[in-house]
């Protein structure tokens, strides 16, 4: 009985994980390094961001942001405030995050009157 009771656990747990995809890009430019994380299943899906200031110079205290993907959608965010040289999204909850295909994310960024362009790749 023991059996049965662990190998239906089991294959529910596997059900749950196989039905979730999970999609990691990076990227890093000399001022910046990038990671976005997608998770999506059937019923839903999220991201988490992470943009971290990496440069020798004093970090900005705002920035800019933009990142999009073949249509699929458009991010953008201004004003964001570093906080220990970083910004970091966690488990924001979306309907179109979801990536599978294996392709780049071109992420602009702009500070202190510069902007770059770091393209994230799949992992």
């Amino acid at each position: 009985m023991k059996k049965i009771i662990a190998f239906i656990l089991f294959s529910q747990l596997f059900l749950l994980t196989a039905c979730e995809n999970t999609t990691i890009f990076s990227g890093e430019s000399k001022d910046w390094k990038n990671k976005y994380v997608s998770s999506d299943n059937d019923q839903s899906g999220d991201f988490d961001l992470v943009i971290m200031y990496i440069g020798k110079e004093p970090a900005p205290a705002k920035i800019n942001y933009e990142y999009s993907l073949a249509n699929k959608f458009n991010r953008k965010a201004e004003n964001l405030e570093l906080k220990d040289n970083k910004v970091q999204f966690e488990k924001v909850a979306c309907d179109d995050c979801g990536i599978t295909e294996d392709s780049t994310i071109p992420f602009g960024i702009q500070y202190n009157n510069k902007s770059e362009i770091i393209e994230l790749e799949p992992k």
